[in-house]
């Protein structure tokens, strides 16, 4: 065999094994199967949602602070209380509550409770003025029962 012949055969099985190099990675690549993940250790449940006590209230109907035509507000709540002893001492302070519960509300005007977020920072403003009075204990969450305004 001639230096020539040797040379072309072996530049011949340099590209036939980067051809076969450059087929196999494509075949991993693009059209195998993707590789499971080993198992997992035995990871422990995520802790169920669980609720506090909750509270009802009693339901607000007040008028907004809108300028020109009368505009009302209906609202229903329940609050999430983090131990039972809130809901007697929400009991006693009920007139003092509501009283402030009701300012709040007055004082919104209905542009002011259209999105999502003006919920949410009405649910913080009540959330807060509630945590407010209480001695006992708090109150964790605030959630709308009902919405309406008209």
């Amino acid at each position: 065999m001639s230096k020539k012949r040797i040379i072309l055969i072996v530049i011949a099985l340099v590209v036939l094994a980067g051809l076969g190099g450059g087929g196999f990675f494509a075949y991993k690549t693009f059209f195998a199967a993707p590789e499971e993940p080993p198992p997992e250790e035995a990871a422990p449940p995520p802790p169920k949602a669980t609720m506090g006590p909750v509270y009802p209230m009693d339901p607000f109907l007040v008028n907004l602070a809108d300028p020109g035509r009368p505009r009302f507000l209906k609202v229903m709540l329940q609050l999430e209380l983090d131990n039972d002893a809130v809901a007697a001492e929400l009991d006693t302070l009920k007139p003092k509550v509501r009283d402030a519960l009701l300012t709040l509300l007055s004082s919104k005007a209905s542009v002011d409770l259209t999105t999502v977020g003006d919920k949410e920072r009405l649910r913080n403003e009540i959330l807060h003025r509630l945590n407010a009075f209480l001695s006992t204990g708090q109150v964790v969450e605030v959630y709308f029962t009902d919405f309406v305004v008209q």
